[in-house]
């Protein structure tokens, strides 16, 4: 159907920012999100769109062109309600190589950076994951900020930022920091983040969406220091990741590995999230859709880091990326959803 601000969730999108913009609008920035097209394009056209860039280039673009229509139309909408910026969020450009992302996502990326800054607007890109080899393609789309998650090298984008003349916005680590360090680790992390980061073009953030139960003292923690440098109480009573994750220990609330029987497999799928990362959503997606092929042969589950025993089962896994998945406790695709036939090649070797 034609694409309208009338349908949907869209008018209550709209009608929220505008009254955010207008309760805090003098003082902050409001970023109205939106899906970003390569994410957009995925989303519509499943998960064999990776392959099919590859296969049908030409079907690939037409697409692109459709979803970058849709993210100018989101943005001009969102910058009528008052809206500073615009927030491309475009998760899964992490997942392609930087040859792809020239040759796919550029093309769809400067025409909306264009868009917005014709309408006065400001733009940021967004990437989760190890996004560090797209880093300098998504500056040299010119917009006026790009974010990324904990994964990535906050000197290494500090200083592309300087040569692109580019704001950059991250990258505190949501679970290990925000929601299980006690407030002085949370300000230890912010004061290393901007010692690095500078006080030119550095906004600091999250590295993604904060976990829905990351306690509010934490983050006024980080922003009374940050604003007016108050440091907290060292005796303020409150746990730290080191001792949380100790009780955890000592309550035996832990992952373990999952026994398999001859001639099974036991694939683990280390996620923040697939309800809300999409790279992870389409890691997970991708056991689902082989599962049948091996008539019950694969047990398979996926860990949250967004516990402590999740945090615990990562250590113990030695996994420093996400998302993450392991065949029989051995780390096989890290950061990269897998084909179907590459996830097929792998269930079958270990099935021999």
């Amino acid at each position: 159907p034609e694409f309208t601000k009338d349908k949907g969730r869209i008018p209550l999108c709209l009608e929220a920012t505008k009254k955010i913009v207008s309760e805090i609008g003098d003082t902050t920035a409001v970023f109205a999100l939106i899906c970003g097209p390569f994410t957009l394009a995925m989303h519509l056209a499943g998960s064999s769109f990776l392959t099919g860039m590859i296969e049908n280039p030409d079907y690939a673009k037409e697409l692109l062109a459709y979803c970058s229509g849709i993210s100018m139309k989101m943005s001009e909408w969102y910058l009528e309600t008052g809206a500073h910026a615009v927030a491309v969020v475009d998760p899964m450009t992490s997942q392609i190589s930087p040859r792809h992302f020239k040759r796919f996502v550029t093309p769809t990326i400067e025409p909306l950076v264009n868009a917005v800054h014709e309408r006065g607007g400001i733009i940021t890109l967004f990437c989760c994951g190890n996004a560090t080899k797209n880093i300098e393609l998504m500056m040299q789309c010119r917009p006026d900020g790009i974010a990324f998650d904990e994964q990535v090298d906050l000197a290494m984008v500090a200083g592309l930022a300087d040569k692109y003349n580019v704001c950059f916005e991250g990258n505190m680590a949501l679970t290990t920091t925000l929601l299980f360090g006690s407030p002085e680790e949370c300000v230890k992390e912010a004061a290393e983040r901007i010692a690095i980061g500078g006080k030119r073009g550095y906004i600091l953030s999250p590295g993604c969406d904060l976990p829905f139960d990351t306690p509010f003292y934490n983050l006024e923690a980080v922003g009374n220091y940050v604003q007016d440098g108050v440091v907290p109480e060292k005796n303020s009573g409150f746990l730290s990741l080191e001792e949380a994750l100790k009780q955890c220990a000592d309550s035996e609330e832990e992952d373990d590995d999952v026994k398999t029987e001859d001639g099974k497999i036991f694939i683990e799928i280390v996620t923040l999230d697939s309800e809300g990362c999409a790279p992870c959503q389409y890691m997970v997606e991708s056991v689902r859709s082989v599962e049948p092929l091996f008539n019950g042969r694969i047990i398979w589950r996926e860990t949250l880091i967004k516990s402590l025993s999740g945090i615990r089962r990562t250590q113990k896994l030695g996994v420093s990326t996400l998302p993450t998945m392991l065949i029989n406790n051995e780390v096989v695709f890290d950061n990269i959803v897998p084909t179907k036939e590459e996830l097929c090649a792998e269930i079958n070797k270990r099935l021999k």
